[in-house]
């Protein structure tokens, strides 16, 4: 969620809020169903909602808070809970995060969940609401782009 919302406060009080929306729709929750999946799904809807509620976005070299830090530097989540970037240095991460900025909202959302979720494509297909061909596709691009912006930031 800090990742898509770029605030520790406002991916706080996602985090809360997706909790509550799950212990209220719990009996709707089908137990022949990935538990993982289904709360894949109502966190991104979350997300989604979030951001149809605050237009425009911000810039992420503005100061989000007002303590003076960039909302790129606030990014990054800490480094044992990040697969991601545990083997990446500051420099790195900070050009990964600018370019995972510039992804289509669908194919950050792949890469994320695959990455750092650990979903297959076939859970990632259940969240999106996707066919998986759709979801390799998302993936195939997103991965390329990454790759080509990454070499070409300085």
């Amino acid at each position: 969620m800090l990742r898509h919302v770029r605030n520790r406060a406002s991916a706080d009080e996602l985090h809360q809020d997706v909790w509550l929306r799950v212990v209220q729709s719990c009996d709707r929750f089908d137990v022949g169903a990935s538990f993982a999946s289904w709360l894949y799904r109502i966190a991104r809807n979350r997300v989604i909602d979030h951001w149809r509620a605050r237009r425009p976005q911000v810039s992420l070299d503005d100061d989000g808070d007002g303590d003076g830090t960039p909302l790129v530097d606030q990014l990054a989540a800490p480094e044992t809970d990040n697969p991601l970037t545990s083997n990446i240095d500051a420099e790195e991460r900070h050009r990964l995060h600018e370019a995972l900025g510039t992804l289509p909202l669908a194919q950050r959302d792949a890469f994320l969940l695959h990455l750092e979720g650990g979903l297959s494509i076939a859970q990632i297909a259940s969240v999106t609401a996707a066919p998986p061909e759709t979801v390799k596709s998302r993936l195939r691009y997103a991965y390329a782009r990454l790759r080509t912006l990454m070499e070409a930031l300085p």
